[in-house]
């Protein structure tokens, strides 16, 4: 079973009609076929062993998804590195996860000392005139036309497709098995509710890097659409490319759509707004909500909630949006939910306990800390880090993140991090950062810091020492000056006494 095998079938289906189209450049099914085999037999020419892994450091390009879909057909397991990531947190994965090659780009080579890692590197888009010291560095175009075109005969099937890495509790990556199994089961759940097919252009405007933006390019590729690739982000952009599009479907997550809707007021765009608009990452406010309905005129807005190890879970349809907007939605197709007391039993109806999900997307398991795995998923039941409650009518509400985790612009963002980079600087005392309702990034990142005595820095000097450390979507938003902090009876900073003080504060 690999997910390749659909998208092969549409070399004799449709051969010229267009598979991935960015603003330069666009392929066919046919030349993607051609394409994913060539990397395919690139790959398995340097090994045919059970178990290969290959990193890919790009950014978004359709050379990503070749790359991506050739290593996937070749039967090796993928692992995606965010440019984002600071270099520090590149090579830990990849001292974490041994890939035996790794693709990436002339810009981004020289983020991690490759020489000291036994791997093959081969550069999608090598610049001339530079001498390199690996004797392991390879050019994309050399590698590539060396091997054939013809569809590859595997020898073995290598069930898990995608290693990704999230951040841990303690802020370090953390690596989730994907297979293609489950990939399977998504996207038919994925037709199932959200009407998306062959006819249709599908968008992601976001990193491919990230897991929602991969997930739509490859569902697209196999069901037969055409997916538009969006190079990087900005609302200028998009409007363009919508304007260029007909009943596209785009997936987006709220800061991104605030971004259009902010473009449009501002310079009074013209806008051609999608057919469905998938939202994902965190949750809506009620009033964005009703400034999407305005702007984005007859669109069918669908939101999911899910997590990178539970893949969907729960589904807002437009119809739920009228109802009950303030929900995360019913269980998604072949999805099943119980909400459970500390004891395990499970709760009535309105009342709050830990939710549990159980469907045939959820992940394989934890790269390297099996253990962990075993903890969370029980009787083929996954625990969440989440707290909610469920009504009558089988609508979730999702009512607390444990482990104070933050969700900005559709990130996973831990408070801890950030804290531990803050008390380095000699006038900080002592900080709490948390997240507060935004309507354009979903959370807002807040520090809140006692200063010692006599002694402040001034915002921008906070994020500028924050930026050295840390990835950019990690750095405060906002920076509250307190002079003492309520503790818990642990001598604790009580952070549920701050966010509840916040809250109301915001909301007057």
């Amino acid at each position: 079973m690999n997910i390749c095998d659909q998208i092969y079938l549409y070399k004799y289906i449709c051969p010229d009609k267009i598979a991935i189209k960015s603003e330069n450049e666009s392929l066919t099914y046919n030349d993607l076929n051609i394409s994913i085999n060539m990397i395919a037999n690139g790959l398995l020419s340097k090994s045919i062993r059970e178990g290969c892994k290959v990193a890919i450091l790009l950014n978004n390009s359709i050379k990503f998804l070749e790359i991506f879909l050739g290593a996937s057909k070749a039967g090796w397991t993928v692992i995606v590195l965010d440019p984002k990531w600071s270099s520090k947190e590149i090579d830990y994965v990849l001292e974490k996860s041994k890939p035996e090659l790794t693709f990436t780009e002339d810009e981004l080579v020289h983020r991690v000392d490759f020489n000291e890692k036994s791997m093959d590197l081969i550069i999608v888009n090598k610049k001339g005139g530079r001498k390199e010291e690996n004797r392991n560095l390879n050019d994309f175009t050399d590698w590539v036309i060396r091997n054939s075109k013809n569809n590859p005969q595997l020898k073995h099937d290598n069930p898990i497709l995608l290693i990704g890495f999230t951040s841990g509790t303690t802020g370090k990556p953390k690596g989730y098995l994907r297979s293609h199994e489950t990939w399977f089961e998504s996207f038919y759940s994925t037709n199932y509710e959200f009407g998306i097919n062959f006819n249709d252009v599908v968008i992601a405007p976001g990193p491919l890097v990230h897991s929602l933006s991969l997930y739509a390019a490859i569902h697209a590729l196999f069901i037969g659409a055409t997916f538009y690739l969006v190079d990087k982000f900005s609302p200028h952009k998009l409007i363009s490319v919508l304007n260029k599009v007909e009943d596209s479907v785009i997936y987006m997550v709220p800061s991104m759509t605030h971004s259009v809707i902010d473009c449009i007021k501002k310079d009074r765009i013209n806008f051609n707004p999608p057919k469905i608009l998938i939202s994902a990452g965190s949750k809506w406010l009620k009033s964005s909500k009703n400034e999407v309905k305005y702007y984005f005129e007859g669109v069918k807005i669908f939101e999911f909630y899910g997590s990178s190890e539970a893949s969907f879970i729960t589904l807002l349809d437009p119809k739920g949006n009228n109802l009950k907007p303030e929900s995360v939605g019913r269980a998604f197709k072949n999805v099943r939910i119980s909400i459970r007391d500390e004891e395990g039993n499970e709760v009535g109806v309105n009342e709050v306990g830990k939710l549990f999900v159980s469907s045939n997307m959820i992940f394989s398991g934890y790269y390297d800390d099996q253990l962990e795995a075993e903890r969370i998923i029980k009787d083929e039941w996954l625990e969440m880090e989440d707290y909610a409650k469920m009504d009558d009518d089988g609508f979730v509400f999702i009512v607390g993140r444990s482990r104070n985790m933050i969700i900005s612009g559709g990130l996973n963002v831990f408070p801890e991090e950030i804290e531990k980079i803050l008390l380095t600087l000699e006038e900080v005392e002592e900080t709490m950062v948390t997240g507060i309702l935004d309507k354009y990034w979903g959370e807002k990142i807040v520090a809140l810091i006692k200063w010692k005595e006599n002694q402040q820095l001034h915002f921008n000097e906070i994020k500028a020492y924050c930026k050295k450390y840390l990835s950019a979507y990690k750095v405060p938003q906002e920076i509250i000056s307190v002079k003492e902090f309520p503790y818990t009876n642990s001598g604790k900073i009580a952070r549920g006494k701050i966010d509840k003080k916040l809250s109301k504060e915001r909301l007057k």
